[in-house]
Parts: structure tokens; sequence; C-alpha cells
């Protein structure tokens, strides 16, 4: 056993990584202390740094503007560039504050959204004038009749260039029945979106988004080549797993592309490809993607595809969420007590749920990195964490996941001296939405605070506080009391 936590860390986890780095004994993300944020506002809070959304969307551009010029990379063959563009999206399930959209919209990205309320969001971002005008938005998701309507007058104002995504046959006959109540002045861009194959070990065989893949061309035919009030522009798929260097990645895209040739053959509006999300981010120490070479392998493989079809390739779309939020952000802990239970368990107690804070590590068993602010020069200690509800799911890490968590050795009395701070880190995608954040919490366990890193004017990161810890009246009022 190391003789401190810093020397067991270093032998299995490089230090600095990109997003964070032990300065003076202390943790810092993006450059931040994160011990002077807890000195001004204390613990719990969820840190998010809004710079680093930026710098992702700019490095996705990066990579597919570099794989449009050479598509076959540095094979030895005569090339030429990619004729079609790249959009990059992000999908507002994600992370749903305004300050992460704000970020998202100042750098011309598009959006996509996924309920009626969703859609709401964009009508105030439109108030607040911080959309900009003609921004790509897809309306993926379940279309009932007041998303259908909302998308519509969405378009009727024109506030925003979007395309609705049709999941079903019975979503066009409900959306083609309001397109007749209530015209619009030119036809409403389309996508079709096909259901691709669920990954191995799934409760299901195929994903319940979209049509199947025999049913496009036949209900394009049908229902879309007739109907002059919509124009076809987009063909959408989504791989579960995500975009990963796999047989069954490789197998959607090829099928999504077939399914593309044949319908531009037959539909010459249609122009863009929409691979969805799935870039990854980094949950363990020896994080390894190449998104440059992938990046290269799917323009390659959209390339070539329509070089052989003799079509013109298409505009290419990403919709990414986790990638675009998921390593701005952090989630910060004090250690309020150590127990000690039967057969040399040892407990920290948090100061609040991970339940409600977290619960991706209760629903999809999920290991984030976590580091401690600050003891970094105390012994190892293998421990358990447990959160403030009284539910059994509340600890960390979760079972089945093969790792023991080390932290600083401290006892009670020596947490009550000087407490132990912790943070799980790349935590801003999806976890206050599942959360609930801000609204009724298990067992009555208020939100914590939220606090947005921004730039000032000469580049310099600005923490400022976002909103307050739930307090009992917010909480209480949604139970009527």
């Amino acid at each position: 056993m190391s003789d401190t936590y810093e020397q067991l860390l270093r032998k299995t986890c490089p230090l600095p990584q990109q997003n964070f780095e032990l300065k003076n004994g202390s943790l810092h993300f993006h450059g931040l202390p994160l011990l002077d944020l807890v000195k001004t506002w204390g613990s719990p809070f969820k840190l998010t740094v809004l710079p680093h959304i930026r710098h992702q969307i700019q490095q996705a551009r990066q990579y597919f503007s570099a794989a449009f010029q050479r598509p076959y990379g540095n094979i030895p063959v005569k090339q030429r560039p990619y004729y079609g563009k790249y959009h990059y999206c992000y999908c507002t399930k994600s992370n749903y504050f305004t300050p992460v959209l704000e970020e998202v919209c100042r750098q011309g990205a598009g959006l996509e959204t996924s309920s009626a309320f969703d859609v709401d969001l964009l009508f105030y971002l439109h108030q607040k004038g911080s959309l900009p005008p003609a921004l790509p938005i897809i309306h993926n998701g379940y279309k009932t009749e007041a998303y259908l309507q909302k998308i519509l007058q969405v378009r009727r104002l024109g506030i925003a260039d979007n395309i609705l995504i049709l999941d079903s046959p019975i979503e066009w006959q409900r959306f083609q029945k309001l397109l007749y109540e209530h015209p619009l002045p030119a036809p409403m861009p389309i996508g079709l979106r096909m259901a691709t194959y669920a990954e191995p070990g799934s409760p299901y065989h195929t994903s319940r988004l979209g049509l199947r893949a025999e049913e496009i061309l036949p209900f394009y035919e049908k229902e879309i080549r007739t109907c002059d009030k919509v124009q076809l522009q987009m063909l959408h798929f989504f791989v579960d797993a995500g975009i990963r260097d796999e047989p069954a990645y490789w197998a959607e895209l090829h099928k999504a592309l077939d399914i593309y040739a044949r319908l531009k053959k037959q539909c010459t509006s249609i122009n863009a490809l929409n691979i969805g999300g799935g870039f990854p981010i980094q949950r363990d120490w020896h994080f390894d993607y190449d998104f440059r070479q992938m990046t290269q392998k799917i323009v390659q493989t959209v390339f070539q595809h329509c070089r052989d079809q003799k079509i013109p390739e298409p505009d290419i779309y990403t919709e990414f969420g986790t990638y675009t939020v998921g390593e701005s952000g952090a989630t910060v802990f004090k250690v309020l007590e150590h127990k000690l239970q039967n057969e040399g368990e040892h407990w920290y107690i948090l100061d609040n749920s991970l339940l409600n804070t977290l619960p991706d590590i209760a629903l999809m068993k999920e290991r984030f990195l976590l580091l401690p602010l600050n003891h970094w020069d105390k012994p190892p200690l293998r421990v358990q964490l447990g959160g403030l509800t009284c539910d059994q799911a509340d600890f960390y890490p979760p079972q089945g996941i093969g790792k023991e968590l080390f932290l600083p050795a401290l006892s009670s009395r020596e947490l009550q001296e000087e407490p132990l701070y912790i943070a799980f880190l790349h935590t801003a995608a999806y976890q206050d939405a599942l959360g609930g954040y801000g609204g009724l919490q298990h067992c009555l366990i208020p939100s914590p605070r939220q606090i947005f890193v921004t730039e000032t004017a000469d580049g310099k990161p600005q923490a400022l506080l976002f909103k307050e810890e739930q307090d009992v009246d917010g909480m209480l009022g949604l139970l009527s009391v």
C-alpha cells in the first residue's frame, strides 16, 4: 500500500490530465481551484464550466473539417474534398439550463428538441434575443399533437430553420391533418428516422424510435412523394451504443447509406444524413478514444458509398449531447462522517444524496471520475460513499463495476477539524433532468446550488451563482402546503 493517497493515485492515473490537475495539494478543474469555490459557497454544489462547451463544439468541427478536406485521410490516392457541409447540433435534453443553451447558440450550433415544452425553450431564447436567425433545429422524439402544433408555430413565425423528423406512420397522419387545417406558406422540411438494432444484451431487438428500414422506401413512395406540403430533406439514425469502431455501428451506417442512396435517386430534395450523437467522454483515467480517426472513417465511408452510387455526398448532421456538455461539469460534496461497519467496511457519509444528484449511478451503474479536493497527503483508505437518503440504493460505487474506491483516510474527529471534500467529475449531462433538479426530491433532500463559470472580457474564468440551494418554501410549495 502506498504511503499517501497521491502516491497511490499516480500509480494508476497520470497527472495532470486535460481537464483536471493537482496544484499545491488541491484539485483544480478546468483551471479552477475547487476549494476556493467551497470557501465562497460551501457545499454541496454543481459546477458547469461554459467555456469548455465552446471547446467541444470547435473541436468536433475541426475533426470534420479535416476529414472533409481529405476524405481518404493519408491513403495515397487522388483525392478531392467532400462537397457536403457539416452541421453541429446539441440535444437540449442533455442539459436544459439557459446558460448552457445560450453558450451553444453563441457558437452557431443547432439544437435538437424532444418534446412540446422543449420547443417552448426555443420561444424563450428567441424572446431574449439568444436564438440566432436561421439556426438549424431538429425535432425528434414522439410527436404529440401539442408538440406538432408548436413545431408548426416555429416554422410559421420563421424564428429558426427547423426540420421535423418523422418517427412513425401514425405521426405522419397526425401531422398531415394539422398541415391541412393550418397550411404553411411553403413546404415543411421533414426527415425520416431509421430504426436501428439494439446492442447485444438489450431486452429488445430493435429501437422503438423510427421506421423499420424496409418500411422507409414504401412509406416515402406512398405518403411523401405525392404530398406538396412537405419536402423530404434528411435521413436520420442513431445507434444507442454510441459511435464506436465496432461492426454493429458500421453495419447500421451502411444500412442508412443504402437507404439514403435509394431515396436520393427518387427524391432530389433529400440532401442530409443525420448520424445522431454518440461521441463519448472521459469516464476513466486512461481514456484513449481517437475522435479524429473515427470522424475520418465515418466521412470516408459516406464519401465512398456516394461515389459508388454516383450521387452527391450529403450534408452531415450530428446531435452531440453528452459530448457537448458532460466534461464541463463537476458535483462537489463534503464528507460528514466516517462510519466503520461490520466486516471492516468504511463508509463516508456525504452532505447530499447521490441518488438525487447523480441518478445514473443507480440507473445505469455509471462510474464517474472521482477525486478529493484536499488531503492528498493522507494515507489511502478503501471506502464506500453513502448519501443522505434512507434508500439502500443511495451509495457509491455501484455493484458490478469491478473497481474499488480509495480516498484519503480521515477519522470523524479529523473530518470535524478539517473537512474532506470530494468531486465527481464530468457530470453535467443528463443528471439534473433525470434527477428532477429543483423539484420534489427523495426524502425531501434539497437540490444543491448551481454555479456556472463564464469568462471575463480578458479571458479569465469567472464563477457565478446561478441557483441557490433549494429552500423549504420552494419544495413545500410543490406539495401545496
